[in-house]
């Protein structure tokens, strides 16, 4: 009797292990069939989901000879037109919110792939607060055990999986989900200009709602921090295997005024100017954030955040190389965007009293 026991609890140890092993099996083939954060393939017109979980991945199986990437600052840029202005085959990778850190991986990524491409960085100062990570680890790895929280992910099953089945399934329906959907094309899934509003009377909202808001940028050793975390990035970058082009984004006047208020501005003054002054000798860098059109709120969504046509603006100053700057132009830049706040303040000055 105790020999049949244990006889049983042999066949039952062996058939848990073996329906364990087919499960797995199951997931790890199911979610290589569907791929729904693109680590294995990409397939354009298919629905792309929250930028941050495939992003890795198309930097990884997308071709592309110019990448473009940053925060939500450049999720706005018309593919399109980069195309056909720049004549390049573009790839846009834009992470809201996204730090440095994330920023390094991804490009690390983007540097594994074996031609030679050109890197349009938007440097925005704010990535430089904080060391978090938005993207997954997994995702940035391949090996078969990042593979295999990838195919038991909860975002896998519960999220992206079964909307990915029933937007295939709406298609096979008839329905034209990619006008419905920005996230069924690549060059704009990450696009969130087609559903904002822009204007001065909703930027001063914005900024009379959080003025009194707890602020980011109240901590202790700042400066030193943001200096540190910079500092780390251009170490990180592999200069030799890719064209360098960075560019400062054109935050509004509003923005900078805030930052000064905050007591911060020749922090960010001098975090700039060393920035320019430790890449410029190897890359482009281009500064945007003096230019007039930062005066006009009617270009926002809120003080940080500009309309589609900056994107394109921008992409024409890339085109005709102006707003270049670099370590003997930097402090003239900085003086002008520093006229350019105490302009904004005067013509504003019921907004801060």
């Amino acid at each position: 009797m105790e020999e049949r026991r244990q006889i049983t609890s042999r066949n039952w140890l062996i058939s848990f292990i073996y329906y364990g092993i087919l499960f797995g099996a199951f997931l790890l083939i199911f979610v290589f069939l569907i791929d729904p954060c693109c680590k294995y393939r990409v397939v354009d017109h298919k629905f792309f989901f929250f930028e941050r979980y495939v992003e890795p991945g198309l930097i990884t199986n997308y071709e592309y000879d110019t990448l473009i990437i940053g925060s939500s600052m450049v999720q706005n840029f018309d593919m399109t037109l980069v195309q056909e202005r720049m004549g390049v085959s573009p790839l846009l990778i834009g992470v809201s919110g996204m730090r440095a850190t994330d920023l390094t991986k991804l490009i690390k990524k983007s540097e594994e792939k074996d031609h030679r491409k050109t890197y349009y960085i938007c440097v925005d100062l704010d990535m430089f607060l904080s060391d978090s990570q938005l993207i997954p680890e997994y995702l940035y790895r391949d090996d078969i055990i990042s593979k295999c929280k990838y195919a038991t992910s909860y975002e896998a099953w519960f999220r992206f999986i079964p909307m990915d089945v029933g937007v295939s399934i709406l298609k096979k329906m008839g329905y034209n989900v990619t006008e419905r959907f920005m996230a069924m094309d690549i060059n704009r899934f990450s696009n969130w200009s087609y559903n904002a509003s822009f204007g001065k009377n909703r930027v001063i909202g914005i900024y009379l709602d959080n003025k009194q808001a707890v602020s980011e940028y109240n901590n202790d050793n700042i400066e030193e921090n943001m200096q540190a975390r910079m500092n780390r990035f251009i170490e990180e970058l592999n200069f030799n295997c890719a064209d360098y082009v960075f560019f400062f984004p054109p935050y509004s006047a509003l923005w900078w005024y805030r930052i000064e208020n905050n007591g911060l501005g020749e922090s960010y003054y001098d975090l700039k100017k060393d920035f320019v002054n430790k890449v410029s000798d190897k890359a482009v860098v281009y500064d945007f954030q003096y230019a007039d059109l930062t005066l006009d709120l009617d270009n926002y969504r809120d003080p940080s955040h500009y309309s589609p046509e900056i994107n394109d603006w921008m992409v024409e100053q890339f085109v005709k190389r102006e707003y270049t700057t670099a370590a003997e132009d930097i402090e003239t830049h900085i003086t002008l965007l520093k006229r350019n706040i105490k302009k904004f303040r005067e013509e504003n000055q019921w907004l801060f009293e």
